[in-house]
């Protein structure tokens, strides 16, 4: 395998957002994505539907459960040995429970936060290994916003899903604590929120596209965006989550600098990284965000679109 091949690992890759960031990887020559998938039944045959399609790049299944110790550290284990480093760690795993119980919510937390910081942990060797600099991608979601949940003029506050909410809360800290701790090493972190987009999550997909949602093809693109982004971030150590998002279309706000950029979902950025730029200022719900190397326009969006 090529020496500049990207490898990218990708939880909960057989169905959904993870399915569509693995297929619109792997579609690149340049990237090899590992699979991660708890059901090795449905693995494989995601993984035959993404082979027929002869990808430019490659892809490979690998067997992995994040609520399991053992699974995780067989993984690692798997992609020390085979590759001998990660260049790129998608955290998509999850699950969006109905109801709210001790046992959902512990369920809940330790699908959505627990899982996904441990899985991190046990990868971080080989990340810093990464000749590139290593990004981890965090799939969080604006219903862990306490801000938002707060603000009744938010349409997202009268969705319920409280053990979701709970959990991406509390997957939103995770995120910060990550970019502080893994930051100093060159470690890029990210919170991505994939917008309200139809998959099986929470068993809604019919609902979704009869609310018109869009399919999942537009989360995985802001994936890849995410994990393209280079020259732009050189001076940045990470990303993570804050009450700004920022909507990127592309080429309409990043002109020269960047013009290959396009975000189909929302990146949230921290009050670190506008602290970095010059003349941020805030406009009622809107903000400017004036970065050395070019200009992001973020606002937070009213429209349903940011849920997911």
């Amino acid at each position: 395998m090529a020496t500049k091949t990207t490898i990218a690992l990708v939880t909960g890759g057989n169905n959904g957002i993870g399915f569509e960031t693995c297929l619109l990887l792997a579609s690149q020559p340049k990237y090899h994505v590992l699979m991660g998938s708890r059901s090795l039944e449905k693995g494989q045959a995601a993984l035959s539907s993404i082979q027929n399609r002869n990808p430019a790049g490659s892809i490979s299944l690998v067997p992995l459960d994040i609520t399991s110790d053992a699974s995780i550290s067989a993984a690692s284990n798997h992609v020390a040995t085979q590759f001998g480093h990660l260049d790129l760690l998608v955290n998509n795993a999850g699950i969006c429970p109905l109801t709210f119980s001790r046992d959902v919510l512990r369920e809940t937390l330790e699908t959505n936060a627990i899982s996904p910081a441990l899985m991190t942990q046990a990868f971080a060797p080989l990340l810093r290994k990464s000749t590139r600099p290593a990004r981890v991608i965090y799939v969080s979601s604006a219903l862990g916003s306490i801000t938002l949940r707060s603000d009744p003029s938010s349409p997202p506050r009268d969705e319920d899903y409280k053990a979701y909410r709970v959990s991406k809360a509390a997957l939103n800290m995770l995120v910060a604590c990550d970019a502080w701790e893994y930051g100093k090493e060159g470690i890029k972190v990210f919170a991505y929120c994939p917008g309200y987009v139809a998959t099986d999550l929470a068993g809604m997909r019919e609902k979704k596209l009869e609310q018109g949602a869009p399919g999942a093809e537009g989360s995985a693109r802001g994936v890849l965006d995410i994990s393209e982004v280079s020259d732009f971030l050189r001076n940045f150590c990470s990303l993570c989550i804050s009450r700004w998002f920022v909507e990127c279309v592309s080429g309409r706000f990043w002109n020269m600098f960047y013009e290959s950029f396009s975000c189909a979902g929302r990146v949230l950025l921290t009050k670190r990284f506008c602290d970095r730029g010059r003349g941020m200022r805030t406009l009622g719900s809107s903000c400017i965000i004036r970065a050395e190397e070019g200009c992001i326009l973020g606002r937070t969006s009213s429209t349903r679109n940011n849920s997911q």
